[in-house]
């Protein structure tokens, strides 16, 4: 990261259910310690990381986004693949639909883990 920027880190636990899970056709639960994230600085790396309860058998394989503003970095898995990292240019006002593709390396099933991020600049001269 370079020197004077933001990050915001938050971690997402993943979880096989028998039932009632809110993903991976509800057979896995995920949960973030944020609820939401609100993006508020220029240049803002965000990082999601998979908790330190969530088995290893789960890694991250990618962040994608639905972004048409030009608001995203290239995004960057880590290499351990427990994490992924994107740089957000915070330029405008917007609601970035973000998607953590998580892979559970024991079933092979494939998640998406969807975080609310919300980009509001703060208003400035």
């Amino acid at each position: 990261m370079a020197p004077g920027r933001t990050q915001i880190t938050t971690e997402i636990s993943v979880a096989h259910v028998e039932s009632g899970g809110n993903t991976g056709g509800g057979r896995y639960y995920f949960a973030f310690k944020r609820d939401h994230i609100l993006v508020q600085q220029r240049e803002t790396t965000l990082v999601f990381a998979l908790s330190e309860d969530t088995s290893k058998d789960f890694i991250v394989e990618a962040l994608v986004s639905s972004d048409a503003r030009g608001q995203l970095s290239e995004p960057t898995v880590a290499s351990d693949a427990r994490s992924a990292s994107v740089v957000v240019m915070d330029t405008a006002s917007y609601l970035l639909h973000i998607g953590l593709i998580v892979h559970n390396t024991a079933t092979l099933d494939t998640l998406v883990c969807d975080p609310q991020v919300v980009c509001r600049p703060k208003p400035g001269p």
